[in-house]
């Protein structure tokens, strides 16, 4: 009797191994397919800054070539690009390839002159002749701003212009930061 208690106790031992063995093999392929979903998510939402060091281009520069498009590029708030005063002034970034742009960081000099952004349009493109808004800016700006700007829907776009439309006035910035998803 006792053989037979025993032996149906290994029976149903068995028969439970077997099922926790199964179990845990699903939990571990579903954990990696979970695993696997969470990763790709993430890395279609990870937003990068793709702007610095690209090439660049503004509508004039301020006192031969003191204050180049670039330098709102080089990394650094202490050097910053200008324009001269003049109607329809603009600043362009080459991003080299064509990105998912979300967002725009702009800073403002930190030595003068906040106000000189203001009214701005923020268009991006993938060419420089087929450019949609992404934002304006109303300002103006003041001395050492960071201006943090998202963009109405993501705009898939190479080139990404900022531009005061209709105004006698002067563009001048730290600094800009172009976001992306990548």
């Amino acid at each position: 009797m006792f053989l037979n208690v025993t032996s149906h106790y290994k029976q149903k031992f068995s028969i439970l191994s077997e099922r926790l063995k199964k179990e845990l093999i699903d939990f571990q392929e579903n954990t990696d397919k979970w695993k696997n979903n969470i990763t790709q998510t993430l890395l279609e939402h990870v937003i990068i800054e793709v702007a610095n060091g690209k090439n660049t281009e503004q509508s004039s520069e301020y006192q031969s070539f003191s204050f180049p498009a670039r330098n709102a590029v080089d990394g650094s708030l202490s050097s910053f690009s200008h324009t001269s005063s003049q109607t329809n002034p603009y600043w362009l970034v080459d991003l080299g390839t064509v990105y998912a742009v979300k967002r725009i960081e702009v800073f403002a000099r930190i030595d003068c002159c906040g106000y000189y952004i203001h009214d701005m349009d923020i268009t991006v493109g993938s060419t420089t002749n087929n450019m949609k808004l992404c934002t304006h800016y109303k300002g103006p700006a003041s001395t050492k701003e960071r201006i943090m700007l998202s963009c109405n829907k993501t705009v898939d776009g190479r080139f990404v212009k900022l531009s005061i439309f209709g105004k006698k006035s002067i563009m001048a910035l730290a600094e800009v930061k172009v976001f992306a998803f990548v």
